[in-house]
């Protein structure tokens, strides 16, 4: 089969790109291509604005038989049992809150409202964007703010120039097709001097290198971006951002991944040994997840 050229890296806009593997999978296939220089890679060609609307309108959809008051207790036991989403968004608002001085925080992509949550609790002044109906009734139930229907529609950028200090985007960046132009609109809508966070896969931790073409994150289309964190720094330094700080975060739900051990000494010394095996990952910026935080310059 004959392959488009491939175009610039999307990241650090390298020309140094190739085909890589094609990811097969229940919903097609795709040819992914890579970066040599900052190692990020992507799907190409990309998929169109409507195979994405309906592939998420297909296999994303919440349990038909719930009420919302049965999914928001569905929502909150989880967070109870396993206190992920509370965690990182306690964790990359405090960061936010200590990067910048004002109060106006966009939560891009709010999901069920744990960031949105987080910010309100430190202060911020919360607009949420949110395109789906039943995430935007359980953000109202958790919160109590009425989250926009959307995501960056031309409208709401061009209404918002300088309009917020804080931008968050947490696990919503590798599911978007044109990255230089979110970040262009992200960089508009900051005031002078504010905090852009950005959490996304990483796609340079040590677990991705282990897996490599098997990489658990490369799922398109419901992912089609893959950011090293080269890639995902040059992506906002060549947009006009300067980095301020950036971490990795590693963490699996240990407890339940080990349950099925049958003897409790041999589960808790493989749970510290995980435990161990992430902090260790954390401290040299190789872990599992990305979190990047850039000003405004």
């Amino acid at each position: 089969m004959r392959r488009l050229p491939i175009p610039k890296c999307l990241a650090c806009e390298s020309a140094t790109t190739t085909f890589w593997f094609e990811k097969s999978n229940d919903h097609g296939r795709y040819p992914i291509s890579r970066c040599k220089s900052c190692g990020s890679a992507w799907v190409y060609p990309r998929p169109s604005e409507d195979a994405i609307r309906q592939f998420y309108e297909k296999y994303n959809r919440h349990p038909v038989d719930l009420s919302i008051d049965a999914l928001f207790g569905r929502v909150l036991q989880q967070e109870r049992d396993y206190p992920n989403s509370t965690i990182d968004a306690q964790r990359m608002v405090a960061r936010c809150r200590t990067l910048t001085r004002g109060g106006k925080f966009l939560d891009v992509g709010a999901g069920y409202g744990f960031s949105s949550r987080a910010a309100l609790d430190a202060g911020f002044e919360v607009t949420a964007l949110e395109p789906s109906s039943v995430s935007r009734a359980i953000i109202k139930k958790l919160t109590d703010l009425t989250a926009e229907p959307n995501m960056l529609t031309d409208a709401f950028v061009q209404a918002h120039p300088g309009g917020f200090d804080a931008i968050l985007l947490s696990q919503v960046l590798e599911h978007m097709l044109d990255v230089q132009a979110v970040i262009d609109q992200l960089g508009s809508m900051l005031a002078q001097g504010g905090i852009l966070c950005l959490a996304v896969p990483h796609f340079g931790s040590t677990i991705s290198r282990v897996q490599g073409k098997r990489d658990m994150f490369i799922s398109p289309p419901e992912h089609v971006n893959f950011f090293t964190r080269a890639g995902l720094e040059k992506l906002l330094t060549g947009r006009g951002f300067a980095i301020a700080q950036t971490d990795t975060v590693s963490r699996v739900d240990v407890d339940r991944k080990l349950a099925r051990l049958p003897v409790r000494r041999v589960r808790d010394a493989a749970a510290r040994a995980a435990n161990a095996m992430f902090s260790a990952m954390d401290a040299t910026k190789t872990g599992m997840f990305l979190n990047v935080y850039a000003r405004r310059a």
